[in-house]
């Protein structure tokens, strides 16, 4: 890619909100994204876009949050999700042993996030 191409897709993401519109996009259709179903696959797969965004300066704001902050809301929504010793496998996990039903684990993820976009809405 050359340059200008660089600098454009770099405009073009700029102040965005990719992170939110995949999973705007995975709650959508999660067999597209997700084909388990399964919220431990969804944090996997949301890594990648972590290690992405390590590379690729993208401005998003609502990923910033959400890689900072998801992890501990969700442990803390668990409380005891350290005893189970879930906490050090990520949120995926937490969520799993915390939904009996796991074709309900991404229901779970989408009500946590709602919660947690709000708790952490900026003023």
């Amino acid at each position: 890619m050359n340059d200008d191409c660089t600098h454009l897709l770099n405009e073009l993401v700029r102040e965005s909100h990719l992170l939110r519109y995949l999973i705007e996009s995975v709650e959508v259709r999660p067999g597209m994204y997700v084909a388990s179903g399964t919220a431990n696959d969804l944090y996997k797969h949301l890594l990648g876009w972590k290690a992405h965004r390590s590379l690729v300066e993208d401005g998003d704001v609502f990923a910033d949050r959400f890689f900072l902050g998801f992890g501990d809301f969700v442990s803390i929504h668990f409380r005891d999700a350290g005893a189970k010793g879930l906490a050090a496998k990520g949120w995926g996990e937490m969520i799993a042993g915390y939904t009996a039903d796991p074709a309900k684990e991404l229901e779970a993820f989408f009500g946590l996030l709602r919660e947690f976009t709000l708790s952490n809405s900026p003023p």
